[in-house]
């Protein structure tokens, strides 16, 4: 898995519009759209990045958040980190 993340942040490096791949906000992202009933899999998210995209995308639009790359991942780490256990 770890590289998977390292391809993503390669890439992203290169084309900001490629979001990372990072399993903290992955985990937020999918059990955040599960509480919104939308149906989703983490071996999915995973095992294809057109997958995680989608996912991302869904989580943009149902939550109506206008963030994006770093500013993304950076509000959904935190989040995660701020989390009750």
């Amino acid at each position: 898995r770890r590289e998977y993340c390292f391809v993503t942040k390669y890439c992203h490096m290169h084309n900001h519009s490629y979001p990372i791949y990072d399993s903290k906000v992955s985990d937020v992202i999918f059990r955040l759209l599960k509480k919104a009933k939308i149906k989703v899999t983490k071996d999915s998210m995973f095992d294809s990045y057109p997958a995680y995209i989608a996912a991302v995308d869904d989580f943009l639009r149902v939550y109506e958040i206008d963030l994006r790359g770093r500013d993304l991942d950076k509000a959904l780490f935190s989040y995660d980190s701020n989390r009750d256990p």
